[in-house]
């Protein structure tokens, strides 16, 4: 279903002796010395070259793949070879994201050390390329992918905005690394409980929604308005009064109109649900936003599963975990919103836990992806809990927090979860019904989990899906 890893072909006529010597040196490094795919072939065709340079055998045979696969990754005896010079730039940029890569799957108890390991292999790369090279837009493009894997904002963020600023003839410089900037400086202004950092995220992305205004009437699509939507939550998270009559619409003051604000944003990007480039994501982000607000409207808790169920469906060419996540996040925000999680409490929850876990049973899932599910949950409690100082006799967004709170704790097994039961109750109707009609989306029915695939992990400081096309599936912005 996924093609091969690596694929080696003839691009002309080879002598019979000399293709024989390549294949045996070929398969001798990458079976018995473990050497990795893009290795091998230069052993081969060193070895050929030397033992048969009266003819060019040795270079008749072209590669295709990744460079860094092996037979068994484990058991790889050139991991330490990253001082070899790459030969192009497109290689050192490959090197340079496989090391991404391999950040993105580590365990947070090894997380340092790897970091270090990572940082000392890049390192030994840089000081064998060319150094104009390092000039080039796609390098310190991959460079500030690099750093902001890794949890570092200031070389993250400085190698970025080179790629933004260097002149670029080739056209190799994204328009996302705009993006990931801003993305960048309000995570970290989270972080650093900084809200002037954040809000200068925001202002570059209004900086970009203007600078594309005029662009064929088309000023914005749904990765950056959930970019947008993603920072004003964050400023939220930094802001104290619940109200605020300072400020204004773009630069609020207050949480709620930060999180009026992030809703309005996360609408703009949404789209209809039965029109192309509807977004899941925004929808789902705006709903839960909308029910912290107070502002829930029992019909479109259906358009909470419904957005879940249309992720799910994705999930079958994406092999993207958050695509079929999303499934059970819409039982949470559709259950927040027809006023379950208050009504019967007991079955929601074990309806919502059930959800997740008949995903997560089905899916590879490291550390990182538990985590962005979790935080999101108490986020959703954390500004429901805002709301109690605001509101007279506001004893039940208090327990709802307490209740959210206990879901996100069972998830990551800090509690014993409640038995395993079918739900008593109906899922709500959906926007089309009819009276006395109910829809209940089974979020897990017949995904199609079993065989494996790419699956892109960018949880990272720097990058998040957000949009409906196939190119916009990064990481999930929270």
């Amino acid at each position: 279903e996924i093609g091969v890893r690596a694929v080696v072909v003839a691009g002309w006529a080879v002598r019979d002796d000399a293709a024989k010597h390549f294949a045996e040196v070929f398969y001798r490094s990458l079976l018995r010395e473990q050497l990795a795919f893009g290795r091998a072939i230069y052993e081969a065709r060193c070895q050929t070259y030397q033992k048969f340079s009266d003819c060019n055998t040795w270079g008749a045979f072209q590669a295709y793949g990744d460079p860094s696969f092996a037979i068994d990754p484990g058991s790889r005896k050139d991991l330490g070879d990253h001082d070899r010079k790459p030969v192009t730039p497109a290689e050192l940029v490959a090197r340079i994201n496989q090391l991404k890569e391999e950040l993105a799957w580590v365990k947070k108890t090894d997380k340092k050390s790897v970091q270090e390991q990572s940082a000392r292999q890049l390192k030994a790369l840089l000081k064998t390329t060319a150094t104009d090279w390092l000039d080039l837009p796609e390098v310190l493009y991959a460079l500030g992918r690099f750093y902001a894997e890794s949890g570092d904002f200031k070389p993250a963020v400085e190698y970025y905005e080179k790629t933004i600023a260097i002149e670029d003839k080739r056209g190799q410089a994204p328009v996302v690394a705009i993006e990931q900037v801003a993305n960048l400086e309000a995570r970290q202004g989270e972080k650093m409980k900084d809200a002037s950092l954040v809000r200068r995220g925001i202002e570059r992305l209004h900086g970009l929604l203007r600078a594309a205004g005029g662009v064929g009437g088309v000023s914005i699509n749904s990765e950056r308005c959930a970019l947008l939507g993603s920072a004003y939550k964050r400023l939220a998270m930094l802001l104290e009064p619940w109200d605020s009559d300072a400020g204004t619409g773009d630069q609020p003051m207050g949480v709620q109109q930060a999180l009026e604000q992030a809703a309005r944003w996360y609408e703009k990007g949404e789209g209809h649900p039965n029109q192309s480039g509807f977004s899941p994501y925004c929808a789902q982000n705006r709903l839960a936003l909308q029910a912290v607000l107070g502002n829930t409207k029992l019909e479109e808790a259906a358009l909470a599963l419904q957005a879940g169920e249309m992720a799910r469906q994705r999930y079958a060419h994406s092999r993207d975990y958050f695509d079929l996540i999303m499934a059970a996040d819409g039982m949470l925000i559709g259950r927040l919103m027809d006023g379950s999680l208050s009504a019967r409490p007991g079955d929601a929850e074990r309806e919502i836990l059930g959800c997740y876990r008949d995903i997560r049973e089905r899916l590879p899932e490291t550390e990182r992806k538990l985590d962005s599910v979790v935080d999101q949950i108490r986020l959703l409690a954390t500004f429901i809990e805002k709301r109690p100082a605001a509101e007279a006799g506001a004893e039940e967004p208090a327990k709802l927090a307490e209740r959210l709170q206990r879901i996100a704790d069972l998830l990551e097994g800090k509690q014993e979860a409640p038995d395993r039961k079918q739900p008593t109750a109906p899922a709500p109707s959906s926007p089309g019904s009819t009276a006395g009609e109910s829809q209940q989306v089974s979020p897990v029915a017949e995904a199609d989990v079993s065989s494996g695939g790419p699956t892109r992990v960018e949880e990272s400081l720097g990058e998040h899906p957000t949009g409906s096309s196939a190119k916009a599936r990064k990481k999930r912005p929270e």
